[in-house]
Protein backbone atom coordinates (compact mmCIF):
# COMPACT_ATOMS: atom_id res chain seq x y z
CA UNK A 1 0.00 0.00 0.00
CA UNK A 2 1.18 3.29 -0.91
CA UNK A 3 1.75 6.62 1.14
CA UNK A 4 -0.96 7.99 -0.95
CA UNK A 5 -3.17 5.02 -0.31
CA UNK A 6 -3.80 5.81 3.61
CA UNK A 7 -4.04 10.04 2.84
CA UNK A 8 -7.52 10.75 2.25
CA UNK A 9 -8.71 13.85 0.76
CA UNK A 10 -9.09 16.59 3.10
CA UNK A 11 -10.46 20.10 1.79
CA UNK A 12 -9.10 21.73 5.28
CA UNK A 13 -5.85 21.06 4.75
CA UNK A 14 -3.37 24.16 4.59
CA UNK A 15 -3.62 25.53 0.58
CA UNK A 16 -5.52 22.35 -0.27
CA UNK A 17 -2.68 20.19 -0.02
CA UNK A 18 -2.85 16.76 1.12
CA UNK A 19 0.35 15.98 2.11
CA UNK A 20 4.23 17.07 1.58
CA UNK A 21 7.54 15.34 0.34
CA UNK A 22 10.53 16.09 2.68
CA UNK A 23 13.51 14.15 0.86
CA UNK A 24 12.59 10.56 1.47
CA UNK A 25 9.86 11.59 3.61
CA UNK A 26 5.86 11.30 3.18
CA UNK A 27 3.68 13.53 5.56
CA UNK A 28 0.18 12.72 5.22
CA UNK A 29 -1.61 16.02 6.57
CA UNK A 30 -5.04 13.88 7.13
CA UNK A 31 -4.26 11.06 8.91
CA UNK A 32 -1.41 13.14 10.48
CA UNK A 33 1.15 9.97 9.74
CA UNK A 34 4.80 10.01 8.10
CA UNK A 35 6.10 7.21 5.64
CA UNK A 36 9.26 6.43 5.12
CA UNK A 37 9.72 4.06 2.41
CA UNK A 38 6.19 3.32 2.88
CA UNK A 39 6.78 1.83 6.49
CA UNK A 40 4.68 4.23 8.99
CA UNK A 41 6.80 5.86 11.37
CA UNK A 42 4.44 5.94 14.09
CA UNK A 43 5.49 10.04 15.74
CA UNK A 44 2.98 11.15 18.48
CA UNK A 45 0.63 13.61 17.74
CA UNK A 46 2.83 16.04 19.30
CA UNK A 47 5.68 15.25 17.29
CA UNK A 48 3.31 15.05 14.39
CA UNK A 49 1.83 18.86 15.77
CA UNK A 50 5.52 20.02 16.13
CA UNK A 51 6.59 19.05 12.44
CA UNK A 52 3.51 20.13 10.33
CA UNK A 53 3.99 23.50 12.46
CA UNK A 54 7.77 23.62 11.17
CA UNK A 55 6.22 22.47 7.54
CA UNK A 56 3.92 25.53 7.22
CA UNK A 57 6.49 28.03 8.51
CA UNK A 58 9.13 26.90 5.87
CA UNK A 59 11.71 27.93 5.69
CA UNK A 60 11.55 30.46 7.77
CA UNK A 61 13.30 29.76 11.66
CA UNK A 62 10.83 29.40 14.80
CA UNK A 63 12.26 30.06 18.00
CA UNK A 64 11.17 28.01 20.95
CA UNK A 65 8.70 30.58 22.65
CA UNK A 66 7.19 30.83 19.17
CA UNK A 67 6.73 26.72 18.64
CA UNK A 68 5.31 26.81 22.83
CA UNK A 69 2.89 29.29 21.14
CA UNK A 70 1.98 27.45 17.90
CA UNK A 71 2.17 23.64 19.68
CA UNK A 72 1.73 23.44 23.25
CA UNK A 73 -0.57 26.53 23.61
CA UNK A 74 -2.14 26.29 26.95
CA UNK A 75 -0.24 23.26 27.74
CA UNK A 76 2.22 24.53 30.84
CA UNK A 77 5.90 23.34 29.55
CA UNK A 78 9.21 24.99 28.87
CA UNK A 79 11.32 25.77 26.73
CA UNK A 80 14.01 22.86 27.29
CA UNK A 81 11.34 20.73 26.66
CA UNK A 82 11.08 22.26 23.10
CA UNK A 83 15.04 21.43 22.63
CA UNK A 84 13.68 17.75 23.68
CA UNK A 85 10.78 17.02 21.47
CA UNK A 86 12.94 18.87 18.71
CA UNK A 87 15.41 15.92 19.27
CA UNK A 88 13.40 13.13 19.92
CA UNK A 89 11.48 14.16 16.54
CA UNK A 90 14.85 14.25 14.79
CA UNK A 91 15.52 10.65 15.83
CA UNK A 92 11.89 9.55 14.82
CA UNK A 93 12.56 10.98 11.36
CA UNK A 94 16.16 9.03 11.32
CA UNK A 95 17.91 12.30 10.63
CA UNK A 96 21.50 11.97 10.13
CA UNK A 97 24.40 14.21 8.08
CA UNK A 98 22.95 12.80 4.64
CA UNK A 99 18.97 13.44 5.93
CA UNK A 100 19.20 16.87 7.77
CA UNK A 101 15.12 17.37 8.26
CA UNK A 102 15.42 19.92 10.84
CA UNK A 103 18.10 22.42 11.57
CA UNK A 104 18.54 25.18 14.12
CA UNK A 105 19.33 28.82 13.18
CA UNK A 106 21.62 30.67 15.95
CA UNK A 107 19.98 33.14 17.49
CA UNK A 108 16.82 32.51 15.66
CA UNK A 109 15.16 28.74 15.86
CA UNK A 110 14.61 25.80 14.37
CA UNK A 111 13.60 25.16 10.82
CA UNK A 112 13.03 23.11 7.81
CA UNK A 113 16.54 22.81 5.83
CA UNK A 114 15.64 20.73 2.82
CA UNK A 115 13.47 21.79 -0.33
CA UNK A 116 9.67 20.96 0.34
CA UNK A 117 6.78 19.24 -2.24
CA UNK A 118 3.28 19.64 -1.84
CA UNK A 119 1.28 17.31 -2.68
CA UNK A 120 -2.42 18.78 -3.76
CA UNK A 121 -5.72 17.21 -2.60
CA UNK A 122 -6.71 14.51 -5.45
CA UNK A 123 -10.42 15.43 -6.35
CA UNK A 124 -13.83 13.90 -5.89
CA UNK A 125 -13.62 11.94 -8.72
CA UNK A 126 -10.00 10.42 -7.77
CA UNK A 127 -10.64 9.96 -3.78
CA UNK A 128 -14.15 7.65 -4.88
CA UNK A 129 -11.85 4.84 -6.24
CA UNK A 130 -9.73 4.95 -2.79
CA UNK A 131 -10.98 1.58 -0.97
CA UNK A 132 -10.09 2.42 2.56
CA UNK A 133 -11.01 4.91 4.60
CA UNK A 134 -8.30 5.46 7.92
CA UNK A 135 -10.10 6.30 11.11
CA UNK A 136 -8.21 8.72 13.58
CA UNK A 137 -8.16 9.09 16.88
CA UNK A 138 -7.09 12.34 18.16
CA UNK A 139 -6.84 14.07 21.78
CA UNK A 140 -7.84 17.04 22.44
CA UNK A 141 -5.71 19.56 23.61
CA UNK A 142 -8.63 21.45 25.79
CA UNK A 143 -9.93 18.95 28.13
CA UNK A 144 -13.47 18.98 29.55
CA UNK A 145 -13.21 19.50 33.62
CA UNK A 146 -15.29 16.68 35.72
CA UNK A 147 -17.71 16.17 37.85
CA UNK A 148 -17.36 15.81 41.69
CA UNK A 149 -18.19 13.75 45.05
CA UNK A 150 -17.45 14.79 48.01
CA UNK A 151 -15.93 12.77 50.63
CA UNK A 152 -15.78 13.63 54.58
CA UNK A 153 -13.25 11.74 56.75
CA UNK A 154 -13.15 12.12 60.29
CA UNK A 155 -9.34 12.69 60.12
CA UNK A 156 -9.18 14.78 57.69
CA UNK A 157 -11.33 16.92 55.79
CA UNK A 158 -10.82 16.12 51.80
CA UNK A 159 -13.42 17.36 48.68
CA UNK A 160 -12.38 14.57 45.98
CA UNK A 161 -13.45 15.09 42.65
CA UNK A 162 -14.27 12.52 40.24
CA UNK A 163 -15.97 12.29 37.08
CA UNK A 164 -17.94 9.60 37.36
CA UNK A 165 -20.33 10.26 40.88
CA UNK A 166 -21.74 7.40 40.91
CA UNK A 167 -18.89 4.87 41.30
CA UNK A 168 -19.11 3.75 45.09
CA UNK A 169 -15.68 5.20 45.90
CA UNK A 170 -14.21 6.02 49.12
CA UNK A 171 -10.67 7.60 49.57
CA UNK A 172 -8.50 5.81 52.59
CA UNK A 173 -6.58 9.15 54.26
CA UNK A 174 -4.48 8.09 57.26
CA UNK A 175 -2.28 10.76 58.44
CA UNK A 176 0.72 10.12 61.20
CA UNK A 177 3.58 12.34 59.02
CA UNK A 178 1.67 10.24 55.78
CA UNK A 179 -1.09 10.52 53.80
CA UNK A 180 -2.61 7.52 52.02
CA UNK A 181 -4.57 8.29 49.00
CA UNK A 182 -6.34 5.58 47.20
CA UNK A 183 -9.22 3.76 46.56
CA UNK A 184 -10.34 2.27 49.72
CA UNK A 185 -10.48 -1.67 48.43
CA UNK A 186 -7.23 -2.75 48.56
CA UNK A 187 -7.55 -4.21 45.16
CA UNK A 188 -8.54 -1.32 42.75
CA UNK A 189 -5.89 1.37 41.61
CA UNK A 190 -6.40 4.80 39.53
CA UNK A 191 -7.42 4.12 35.96
CA UNK A 192 -7.42 6.77 33.85
CA UNK A 193 -7.25 7.59 29.96
CA UNK A 194 -4.94 10.60 29.43
CA UNK A 195 -7.92 12.49 28.62
CA UNK A 196 -9.87 13.84 30.74
CA UNK A 197 -9.75 11.30 34.23
CA UNK A 198 -8.08 12.93 36.83
CA UNK A 199 -8.63 12.97 40.81
CA UNK A 200 -8.61 16.31 42.25
CA UNK A 201 -8.19 16.50 46.62
CA UNK A 202 -8.88 19.97 48.15
CA UNK A 203 -6.27 22.38 49.79
CA UNK A 204 -5.47 21.16 52.80
CA UNK A 205 -2.34 21.66 55.28
CA UNK A 206 -1.59 17.94 55.19
CA UNK A 207 -0.97 17.83 51.35
CA UNK A 208 1.38 20.96 51.26
CA UNK A 209 4.77 20.45 52.01
CA UNK A 210 6.85 23.90 53.79
CA UNK A 211 10.12 23.23 54.49
CA UNK A 212 10.36 19.57 55.99
CA UNK A 213 11.97 16.86 54.26
CA UNK A 214 9.56 14.64 52.79
CA UNK A 215 9.28 11.93 49.52
CA UNK A 216 6.30 9.85 47.95
CA UNK A 217 6.12 6.45 46.77
CA UNK A 218 3.11 4.87 44.81
CA UNK A 219 2.89 2.32 41.91
CA UNK A 220 2.47 3.16 38.57
CA UNK A 221 1.58 1.55 35.00
CA UNK A 222 2.14 3.42 31.83
CA UNK A 223 3.33 3.15 27.99
CA UNK A 224 2.36 6.76 27.21
CA UNK A 225 4.92 9.00 26.25
CA UNK A 226 4.72 13.12 26.11
CA UNK A 227 4.65 14.88 29.43
CA UNK A 228 2.26 12.71 32.45
CA UNK A 229 1.64 14.09 35.61
CA UNK A 230 1.41 11.41 38.70
CA UNK A 231 0.86 13.63 41.27
CA UNK A 232 1.24 17.49 41.29
CA UNK A 233 0.72 20.06 44.66
CA UNK A 234 1.67 23.57 42.28
CA UNK A 235 0.12 27.34 41.99
CA UNK A 236 1.04 28.27 37.95
CA UNK A 237 0.22 31.40 36.05
CA UNK A 238 2.23 30.99 33.07
CA UNK A 239 4.17 33.33 34.09
CA UNK A 240 5.69 33.60 37.08
CA UNK A 241 5.87 32.25 40.77
CA UNK A 242 5.30 28.79 40.50
CA UNK A 243 5.68 26.82 43.92
CA UNK A 244 4.99 23.62 44.95
CA UNK A 245 5.92 19.97 43.93
CA UNK A 246 5.20 17.44 41.18
CA UNK A 247 5.93 13.75 40.28
CA UNK A 248 5.61 13.30 36.31
CA UNK A 249 7.08 10.80 34.07
CA UNK A 250 8.71 12.90 30.45
CA UNK A 251 8.86 11.08 27.32
CA UNK A 252 8.53 7.87 29.54
CA UNK A 253 11.02 9.01 31.98
CA UNK A 254 10.71 10.17 35.92
CA UNK A 255 11.19 13.43 36.81
CA UNK A 256 10.34 15.73 40.04
CA UNK A 257 9.62 18.89 40.07
CA UNK A 258 10.15 21.94 43.33
CA UNK A 259 9.39 25.29 43.28
CA UNK A 260 9.74 28.00 45.79
CA UNK A 261 7.20 30.58 44.35
CA UNK A 262 10.28 33.45 43.43
CA UNK A 263 10.85 33.66 39.80
CA UNK A 264 10.26 33.04 36.42
CA UNK A 265 7.62 30.59 35.13
CA UNK A 266 9.97 28.38 33.02
CA UNK A 267 12.15 26.41 35.11
CA UNK A 268 15.50 26.55 32.93
CA UNK A 269 15.69 30.24 32.84
CA UNK A 270 18.34 31.86 35.73
CA UNK A 271 16.12 33.28 37.84
CA UNK A 272 13.66 30.37 37.71
CA UNK A 273 11.12 29.66 40.44
CA UNK A 274 11.26 26.45 39.80
CA UNK A 275 14.11 23.55 39.46
CA UNK A 276 13.16 20.18 37.60
CA UNK A 277 15.09 16.84 38.31
CA UNK A 278 15.48 14.50 35.69
CA UNK A 279 16.55 10.65 35.88
CA UNK A 280 16.80 9.77 32.29
CA UNK A 281 15.19 6.31 33.20
CA UNK A 282 12.82 4.98 31.07
CA UNK A 283 9.87 3.81 32.59
CA UNK A 284 6.80 3.80 30.50
CA UNK A 285 7.05 -0.32 29.40
CA UNK A 286 3.18 -0.73 30.05
CA UNK A 287 4.52 -2.99 33.32
CA UNK A 288 3.60 -2.05 36.85
CA UNK A 289 6.76 -0.22 38.75
CA UNK A 290 6.89 1.01 42.39
CA UNK A 291 8.34 4.79 41.99
CA UNK A 292 9.54 6.54 44.83
CA UNK A 293 11.56 9.96 45.63
CA UNK A 294 12.67 10.73 48.89
CA UNK A 295 14.04 14.61 49.99
CA UNK A 296 16.30 15.72 52.51
CA UNK A 297 16.20 19.51 51.66
CA UNK A 298 19.40 20.52 53.48
CA UNK A 299 21.61 17.59 52.09
CA UNK A 300 23.47 18.27 48.83
CA UNK A 301 23.06 14.62 48.36
CA UNK A 302 19.19 14.55 49.42
CA UNK A 303 17.35 14.24 46.57
CA UNK A 304 17.22 10.37 45.66
CA UNK A 305 14.89 8.51 43.44
CA UNK A 306 13.95 5.01 43.77
CA UNK A 307 12.55 2.10 40.87
CA UNK A 308 11.37 -0.88 42.09
CA UNK A 309 12.56 -0.37 45.47
CA UNK A 310 16.31 0.33 43.90
CA UNK A 311 18.58 3.47 44.10
CA UNK A 312 18.34 5.12 40.44
CA UNK A 313 19.53 8.79 40.78
CA UNK A 314 20.91 11.25 43.33
CA UNK A 315 20.92 14.61 43.29
CA UNK A 316 21.31 18.23 45.26
CA UNK A 317 17.71 19.73 45.98
CA UNK A 318 19.44 22.61 48.18
CA UNK A 319 18.59 25.24 45.46
CA UNK A 320 14.97 24.71 47.00
CA UNK A 321 15.06 24.70 50.50
CA UNK A 322 12.11 27.26 51.06
CA UNK A 323 8.41 26.48 51.59
CA UNK A 324 6.33 24.82 48.80
CA UNK A 325 3.16 25.47 50.62
CA UNK A 326 -0.04 26.94 48.49
CA UNK A 327 -3.60 27.20 48.33
CA UNK A 328 -3.99 24.74 44.77
CA UNK A 329 -5.87 21.60 45.05
CA UNK A 330 -3.91 18.48 44.74
CA UNK A 331 -4.37 16.25 41.99
CA UNK A 332 -3.59 12.84 40.71
CA UNK A 333 -3.16 12.50 37.22
CA UNK A 334 -3.26 16.18 36.28
CA UNK A 335 -1.63 19.33 36.65
CA UNK A 336 -3.08 21.13 39.83
CA UNK A 337 -3.37 24.45 37.72
CA UNK A 338 -4.70 22.77 34.59
CA UNK A 339 -6.13 20.16 32.93
CA UNK A 340 -2.80 19.19 31.36
CA UNK A 341 -0.12 16.47 31.49
CA UNK A 342 -3.10 13.91 32.12
CA UNK A 343 -1.94 10.60 32.85
CA UNK A 344 -2.31 8.00 30.46
CA UNK A 345 -2.85 4.22 32.48
CA UNK A 346 -2.84 3.19 36.38
CA UNK A 347 -1.97 4.78 39.41
CA UNK A 348 -1.97 2.98 42.97
CA UNK A 349 -2.00 4.56 46.25
CA UNK A 350 -0.32 7.29 46.40
CA UNK A 351 1.53 7.80 49.58
CA UNK A 352 2.94 11.53 51.05
CA UNK A 353 5.77 11.77 53.85
CA UNK A 354 6.05 14.63 55.77
CA UNK A 355 9.56 13.00 56.07
CA UNK A 356 12.46 11.65 54.17
CA UNK A 357 12.36 7.74 53.88
CA UNK A 358 15.59 5.70 53.98
CA UNK A 359 16.62 2.74 51.21
CA UNK A 360 15.52 0.53 53.42
CA UNK A 361 12.45 1.74 54.10
CA UNK A 362 11.85 2.12 50.29
CA UNK A 363 12.82 -1.74 49.16
CA UNK A 364 10.32 -2.63 52.16
CA UNK A 365 7.52 -0.65 50.11
CA UNK A 366 8.53 -2.51 47.27
CA UNK A 367 8.65 -5.72 48.42
CA UNK A 368 5.31 -5.54 49.90
CA UNK A 369 4.13 -5.38 46.07
CA UNK A 370 1.45 -4.17 44.73
CA UNK A 371 -1.92 -5.96 44.42
CA UNK A 372 -4.49 -3.37 42.58
CA UNK A 373 -6.17 -3.26 39.78
CA UNK A 374 -6.96 -0.89 36.66
CA UNK A 375 -10.64 0.43 37.53
CA UNK A 376 -12.29 3.77 36.38
CA UNK A 377 -13.15 5.91 38.81
CA UNK A 378 -12.83 8.87 36.61
CA UNK A 379 -14.83 7.81 32.86
CA UNK A 380 -16.56 10.67 31.12
CA UNK A 381 -19.63 13.22 32.16
CA UNK A 382 -19.98 13.89 36.12
CA UNK A 383 -22.25 16.67 37.66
Amino acid sequence: MSEHAVCAHDNTSPANHQGAWLGELYICLKTEKVFHNQQDLMLSALSFTLLKTLLLHAPAPLSSRELLALVWQDVVTTEENVKQRISLLRKALGQDKTRPYIQNMRGRGYFIAPPITWVESETQDDNRHKGEKTRLVKLPLQLSTIGAAFLLLTTLILIAFFNKPDTDVLLDVRIDNTVRLAPKQDDLAFCLDGLDDYIEFADQDSLDVHEEDFAISTWIRTSALEQRVIVDKRFEDKKQDVKGYVFYVDEGELGFQLATGQGSWYCHEQDSSCTLYETKTFIADGRWHHVAVSIDRDHPQGMVFYLDGEVIFTTDPTGRAGSLANDKPLRIGSRSSYQTGLFLGAIGAVNLYHTKLSTQEVAGLYQQGNNRRCYSIATKGGL
